[in-house]
């Protein structure tokens, strides 16, 4: 018995250098399939005196740049003695593991047909003669099976194998997981809003930094699908304004606690600060984001986002969104703004007494941003990987918001109630502030019940010069002089 063995040598492919000169050809690149080393194993044990070897080996040549290209076939054929060894210049194909999932699934389809049309029925029985091909492709998309690398083979309902892009899988689970979470702290701040806790975080700030959030764990949703007119509007105002949201709201709140503190430094009180009520913040926290909202307008209406086909190699093709670096660096420099002027008022205000100790929480929270947003440029604007970076740039920033501002006040209020008191929010460090001859008083109600004066002496009862004032400063947003 004689047996004949085919093995197609693996050759570079020309038309990767020929393609270059030829601007309307298309070339599909299918990916690489996994090694199997039991198939090689298995083929390279091959011996036996009596095999002959054919080589098929086509040398696709380019003899002319004209518009065709001429191939030549050149068979060789050759004896071996049997002590050759088929490990030598042996490279295993890169779509082998293909070409055996697709020999299975074939038999799969086909096994799965004759138990549907002819059970009981050994070979084929007349329901399957002819084999109807239509009736095979549906038993053929409905199977699935092991394949040979061990995954799940299986098919949607138009034939396509499941996806296997891990680091899209990753962000998607992420981004599930941190609005799941985001909920659930933001029914918690509802149910508890009228806690000391809460409200001493300025309640009103921190729903718009949970809505900030919300949005920024959905961009990657909108950054992920196929890219259509609808997705692509969504990316470009999402990933702005989310960010926006969150970085406004943390600004306003480390610029009321800095004029807090640097009012608190005055030798003479002569009027309570302005703009420190929650509307007057909620109001300023709008103003900034409305400002990233109206540049995003402008520039989806200078540039209207439309799916497009972008070739950054020439062996990949992607259908991506038209956002050109204008759109990308504009809503991105103004978030770069607000993350700046945070992590200024951050640290300026680092050193409060020691029950204000949110101010410490957004200044981590802002040096740890401005580190991914740093990580952030250079692996966008230099590689191919634009929008799984910014997945990831946007969910890790908001996570960052959510763990250091949200957390130490979720475990207050879930695990330890007793803390979830007035007091706790009141620091016992003093603040000293001086009135003068002729200086106006302060005139908070609040402060004024609870400071404690020293009484004036016999001789000046009637007239106090130089009164000294000392009263603990209070955190709650309640309070109307702060």
């Amino acid at each position: 018995m004689q047996e004949t063995w085919v093995q197609s040598l693996d050759q570079d492919d020309p038309l990767e250098k020929e393609t270059a000169a030829h601007s309307s050809t298309l070339a599909w690149k299918i990916p690489e399939a996994k090694f199997l080393f039991h198939f090689t194993l298995g083929f390279c044990d091959l011996r036996d005196d009596k095999i002959k070897y054919t080589i098929y080996l086509e040398l696709v040549t380019n003899t002319k740049l004209r518009h065709f290209m001429t191939a030549t076939l050149e068979v060789i054929c050759f004896y071996v003695t049997g002590n050759e060894s088929l490990e030598e210049n042996y490279v295993q194909d890169s779509k082998m593991g293909f070409v055996i999932n697709a020999i299975y699934a074939m038999a799969h389809g086909l096994h799965n047909m004759h138990q549907a049309l002819c059970p009981g029925h050994v070979g084929l029985c007349d329901a399957m003669k002819p084999i109807d091909g239509s009736k095979l492709l549906d038993f053929l998309i409905k199977s699935t099976f092991i394949g040979v690398s061990g995954e799940e083979v299986w098919f949607d309902e138009k034939g396509d194998a499941p996806g296997s892009n891990i680091e899209s899988i990753i962000a998607i689970a992420f981004s599930c997981l941190g609005i799941l979470v985001t909920l659930f702290v933001t029914l918690i701040f509802v149910l508890y809003r009228d806690t000391p806790v809460v409200k001493s975080s300025s309640r009103e700030l921190c729903y718009i930094i949970l809505a900030g959030i919300f949005l920024g764990y959905v961009c990657p949703f909108t950054l992920i699908a196929k890219p259509t007119t609808t997705s692509c509007y969504l990316q470009r105002l999402l990933v702005g304004l989310s960010s926006a949201m969150c970085y406004s709201a943390l600004v306003t709140k480390t610029n009321r606690i800095a004029r807090i503190l640097a009012g608190s430094k005055k030798k003479i009180c002569t009027r309570k600060p302005r703009f420190m009520s929650a509307w007057a913040q909620v109001i300023i926290a709008s103003i900034l984001i409305s400002v990233q909202l109206t540049l995003v307008i402008t520039l989806i209406i200078m540039e209207p986002p439309m799916p497009i086909l972008s070739y950054p190699s020439i062996k990949e093709v992607y259908l991506i969104c038209n956002t050109s670096n204008l759109g990308v660096v504009a809503p991105l420099g103004y978030n770069g703004l607000l993350i700046m002027s945070c992590t200024y008022y951050a640290f300026k205000t680092r050193n409060v007494p020691a029950n204000f100790n949110e101010a410490k929480y957004i200044a981590f929270t802002m040096y740890t941003t401005c580190i991914i947003w740093l990580a952030f440029v250079p692996i966008y604007f230099g590689s191919n990987y634009k929008i799984i970076t910014t997945c990831f740039a946007v969910s890790l920033s908001v996570t960052v918001a959510l763990g250091c501002m949200f957390t130490p006040k979720m475990y207050i209020i879930i695990a330890k109630p007793e803390r979830n008191v007035r007091s706790a929010f009141t620091t016992s460090d003093v603040v000293r502030m001086h009135v003068g001859d002729g200086k106006l008083p302060c005139r908070s109600n609040t402060l004024l019940s609870i400071f404690r004066r020293k009484k004036p002496g016999a001789g000046n009862a009637n007239k106090v010069r130089g009164m000294g004032v000392i009263f603990p400063l209070l955190l709650s947003e309640d309070t109307k002089s702060l």
